[in-house]
């Protein structure tokens, strides 16, 4: 050990209140280079003096300080995490399949060389968070999505399959469940208040969200977490009607998945539902593969198959025949050896189009039989996107924007140590990288979607609803006079009926 060392090693030695030279020294200095003085040498006692004051009345008035400080929970949080219970605990599939947790090694080597991903601690605690996880869930696979940034807190996203179709049954249950009781309790209010008209208007069955455990929009489940070692919240599923309205705002995430989303048009949940909403759309836009990695059933007979009669392909297996591709292939401007490995959300805000003209069992009255009939007499044209596996050379540029950008890692590395990187230009943030063989997608950025300054346009008010015209057309109230006058003739006209009267008694 040098001197130097063992004299820092000597100044940081704590007195009674916990104050040590070397952090007078410290204080001292800073406050010479804040306040310079004219003459630092003359005052030199007085500011150590001041220094040494101010640091014993830090000292008298937060005794605790050390064992509260954020790094001090963040480090008691995280402490069950390095605890080496290890992954036995896990369950294995009826196969004997290895656990579902990710290589974190083989991801952070590969997303430094790109440039991309964490820091090399924070990986390893992202690796024991999810160990933590998949104690709790016991998953069939678990990947981390990555790390959507917030005002107060950022959410780190770890997707998720359950092993049986069963646990998703289950869940849907007991949703269904709760939401009846929540139907019960509105009803309830509704008999106690007071008895005023009710609209005959029907709104427009909402368009079902996907099922579930399948391919679409909610065949991945989703757990966040604000601080790596903390307990993992369960997103829930998406709705269409929230993917639809969270393409229409903008708006960064607060870190509270209790949040109201303040925005227009009005969005219809709080912030734990827009989250889920954004993470669908990146997944859907930016989850790439490399070309034949993934093929459908029967690859043999693929350019036999007749999407007309037989509809669209949503689901693709891994090809265990996958031999990769060199890394300048995977750079190429074409972007040929590259595909979308999910299914486009369509404007409905589905991956599966839904007829919303379909059968209806609900129907009670032969009235509505009828106008159903009507409008099934008009055509619906069904919602057609790009299919499962398109190039990502079949992308659209929007406004001169290419939608992706790639690069090697290093110009001066060879080929066979090189890394591949494709950005999304879209979705700021999502990274794919590859080494030619094995590749991974991840997402760190703000859960918004880029948008030209000079393109943005609010979305239109509604137009006001007409006012009521009623059936009776109003008259001015009469004046006095007018008021006089028609008495008058009222009693002249009444004594000559008596007039009357009396002539034909007379007679």
């Amino acid at each position: 050990m040098s001197d130097i060392t063992l004299a820092k090693t000597k100044l940081m030695e704590t007195r009674e209140n916990g104050v040590s030279t070397y952090s007078i020294l410290q204080k001292v200095i800073r406050d010479i280079l804040d306040t310079r003085p004219s003459d630092p040498s003359k005052k030199l006692g007085q500011i150590v003096d001041k220094v040494c004051l101010t640091l014993d009345l830090e000292s008298n008035n937060s005794t605790e300080t050390s064992s509260t400080s954020y790094e001090s929970e963040i480090a008691e949080l995280q402490k069950e995490l390095f605890s080496g219970s290890g992954i036995e605990e896990l369950g294995e599939d009826d196969e004997g399949e290895a656990n579902p947790l990710p290589d974190v090694q083989q991801l952070s080597y590969l997303f430094e060389k790109g440039g991309v991903g964490l820091g090399d601690s924070e990986w390893v605690q992202v690796y024991f968070s999810l160990e933590k996880l998949c104690k709790d869930v016991n998953p069939q696979s678990c990947r981390f999505f990555g790390k959507i940034l917030g005002l107060q807190n950022n959410y780190y996203v770890a997707e998720i399959q359950y092993r049986d179709e069963e646990e998703y049954e289950e869940e849907e249950e007991e949703n269904e469940d709760n939401e009846d009781e929540i139907a019960e309790e509105e009803e309830e209010g509704e008999d106690n208040e007071d008895a005023l008209p009710k609209s005959s208007y029907k709104a427009p069955k909402p368009v079902p969200k996907e099922t579930p455990g399948q391919q679409g929009a909610n065949k991945y489940i989703y757990f966040v977490c604000t601080e790596l070692g903390g307990d993992w919240v369960k997103l829930p599923h998406c709705t269409p009607s929230e993917i639809q309205a969270s393409r229409g705002i903008k708006k960064y995430f607060t870190g509270d998945l209790d949040a109201e989303v303040d925005s227009f048009p009005v969005f219809p949940g709080k912030e734990i539902n827009l989250l889920r909403a954004q993470i669908g759309r990146i997944a859907a836009g930016t989850v790439i593969a490399p070309f034949g990695f993934f093929s459908f059933d029967g690859e043999e007979e693929e350019e036999d198959y007749d999407e007309a009669e037989n509809g669209p392909r949503y689901e693709a297996l891994e090809n265990p025949e996958f031999e990769g591709h060199p890394v300048t292939d995977l750079v190429d401007d074409r972007l040929r050896t590259w595909v979308h490995s999910r299914l486009h959300i369509a404007k409905q805000g589905r991956c599966i189009w839904f007829n919303p003209k379909g059968d209806n069992e609900d129907e009670e009255e032969e009235e509505e039989e009828e106008e159903d009939n009507e409008r099934a007499e008009s055509p619906v044209i069904p919602e057609t996107g790009p299919e499962l596996l398109t190039s990502l050379a079949d992308d659209v540029e929007v406004m001169g924007l290419q939608p992706w950008s790639t690069r090697l890692a290093s110009s001066a590395t060879h080929e066979n140590h090189n890394v591949a990187v494709v950005k999304s230009n879209l979705w700021p943030g999502a990274t794919a990288v590859s080494d030619g063989k094995f590749f991974e997608n991840i997402y760190i950025g703000w859960g918004v979607k880029f948008g030209f300054a000079n393109s943005f346009s609010p979305v239109i008010v509604d137009e006001f609803c007409k006012e009521f015209v009623p059936e009776e057309i109003e008259i001015d109230d009469p004046t006095v006079e007018e008021e006089t006058a028609f008495k008058e003739n009222e009693m002249v006209g009444e004594g000559e009926e008596e007039e009357e009267e009396d002539y034909d008694d007379n007679e």
